[in-house]
């Protein structure tokens, strides 16, 4: 079926305010019908999270309904245009770069599965074009760079000459078009500036975390390359805020103050385990994504970029974080301007019951400093003679933290039924603290453990059957009888009550 969608864009500057309307009509030609949302800035920072600013936009459209809409821009910044069908499923996109002034029209042939499907006329259409051409499959642009980092160490002496060298084969095609004044000089600056904080950005998240691309030149070179890539560009330009997916340059500007405040060898350090964060003489534990933001000197921009962070993750990976961040952020930024959008963005989204409720049993640490090895060495820690209910899991397993909503109707059955619950975590050692806080935060009453390496062989071993490199699978849970003999190896989840019920009343309390 062949779709095409007419679009016109007219941009007038308004009299006495720095101010753009973007007025776009059109009409979609299609028996089937589309929504077509509209990401605008937000609160002047590119929509990094697809964050739908004009959410009336969205509603279906058929193919012979007219649309008109309304945008506004106080500075050269970009939008992006999203499309998909009556199923949700994504169709195409266009991110355009618009100043006050322009006026655009668009063309969308859904029937070209390539940047072709888009055509543009009218104010620097020919600089959208290529734009488009450039980045319609995303990663393609960054592999240019990729192939100067895979030369490291061989070239580090001529390492941003290379990646310069790539950025300027870029740059000079929108050069070539300022020439024959088919788009205008400040097009071409806030495209240079753009795709300069693209480019820079990739090889600082290489350089900032562990990986063989960091690993291959020494820490003096590195520091001297990520120091050079900011003389550059200037992270603080304020241009850099309302363009292509910059904050993730500008966060990692300040993840680099972080590392060389602290003299580390990557940001990991600082991501590993809750910190405190001291803020009019109140304390807060700090998740570790939000770790090296504690270290941004200038609180407007810190305010800004954990938001965006926030924002950003929640929509590409839902459950990521949980209520309590916002509930973190509100009393570290009282009255912030983000506080509406936060709220909105995890509105019908969060679970409420993931959140842990009152404990019913105390939360009790087993001391790791025996060195238990096995199964039968752990159960020995526990209260003789009564059965017990493994849970094994990890504070960094999504579907394991899932189901312990669950857990408040499970609890009540074990204590009324004087059944031990014993939590085994697969969390590394160096992640002893991110385990101890996750136990309090999820309100995880019973016996708690984080297996060590031999623990975990013979789990894999006795439990799961395993051999070779095989994972092991989390969430597992396991029944061991009063004798200390394991009944069920795989039990049902706590999200399959009545069936793990069973498994315990037939298995665990008839002799």
């Amino acid at each position: 079926m062949k779709y095409l969608i007419h679009f016109f864009s007219l941009l007038v500057w308004t009299d006495g305010i720095s101010q753009v309307n973007a007025i776009i009509c059109g009409r979609v030609k299609s028996q089937d019908k589309f929504s077509i949302s509209f990401y605008q800035p937000i609160n002047g920072y590119y929509n990094v999270a697809f964050f739908d600013t004009l959410k009336q936009n969205s509603s279906l459209v058929n193919g012979t309904d007219s649309i008109y809409k309304i945008i506004q821009l106080d500075k050269p910044s970009f939008i992006k245009i999203y499309f998909r069908d009556a199923n949700n499923q994504f169709i195409t996109t266009s991110d355009l770069l618009i100043s006050p002034g322009d006026s655009l029209h668009i063309t969308f042939d859904l029937t070209v599965a390539s940047s072709k499907a888009i055509e543009y006329e009218g104010t620097n259409a020919r600089g959208q074009q290529l734009f488009n051409e450039i980045n319609y499959q995303p990663y393609n642009k960054f592999i240019p760079v990729f192939d100067v980092m895979d030369r490291l160490p061989f070239n580090k002496k001529t390492f941003l000459k290379e990646i310069d060298s790539v950025l300027f084969s870029v740059i000079s095609r929108f050069d070539s078009l300022q020439k024959n004044l088919f788009v205008s000089p400040e097009f071409v600056e806030y495209m240079t500036v753009c795709f300069k904080s693209l480019f820079y950005g990739e090889v600082l998240y290489k350089f900032l975390r562990p990986g063989k691309k960091r690993e291959v030149v020494n820490k003096q070179v590195r520091d001297s390359m990520m120091a050079a890539i900011f003389i550059l560009q200037n992270p603080n330009d304020i241009r850099l805020k309302g363009l292509y997916i910059a904050p993730f340059y500008i966060n990692n500007y300040y993840n680099y103050l972080a590392y060389k405040k602290y003299n580390l060898n990557s940001i990991e350090p600082l991501r590993s385990g809750d910190k405190i964060y001291k803020v009019r003489q109140k304390d807060f534990l700090i998740q570790g994504d939000f770790a090296p933001f504690m270290y941004i000197p200038d609180e407007n921009i810190k305010e800004d970029l954990w938001a965006l962070e926030i924002i950003g993750f929640f929509s590409w990976i839902p459950g990521k974080y949980d209520g309590s961040v916002i509930a973190q952020y509100d009393s570290i930024f009282p009255n912030n301007k983000w506080q509406r959008l936060l709220v909105k963005q995890f509105e019908n989204k969060y679970i409420q019951k993931n959140i842990g409720y009152k404990l019913q049993s105390p939360i009790s640490f087993i001391d790791t400093v025996k060195n238990i090895n096995t199964i039968n060495s752990l159960l020995t820690e526990l209260p003789k003679n009564k059965p017990v209910l493994v849970d094994i899991w990890a504070s960094w397993c999504g579907p394991c933290i899932a189901a312990f909503g669950y857990n408040k109707q499970l609890d009540s059955f074990l204590i009324k039924n004087d059944i031990n619950k014993l939590y085994i975590s697969f969390d590394d050692e160096t992640d002893r603290d991110k385990w101890r806080l996750a136990t309090n935060k999820y309100s995880l009453g019973g016996y708690h453990i984080i297996a060590n390496d031999s623990l975990k062989a013979e789990i894999k071993k006795d439990v799961y059957h395993y051999t070779g490199n095989k994972g092991m699978g989390i969430p597992r849970y396991i029944l061991i009888n009063k004798n200390g003999k394991v009944v069920i190896e795989d039990a049902f989840s706590p999200q399959d009550f009545e069936q793990l019920k069973e498994q315990i009343s037939v298995n665990l309390l008839k002799d």
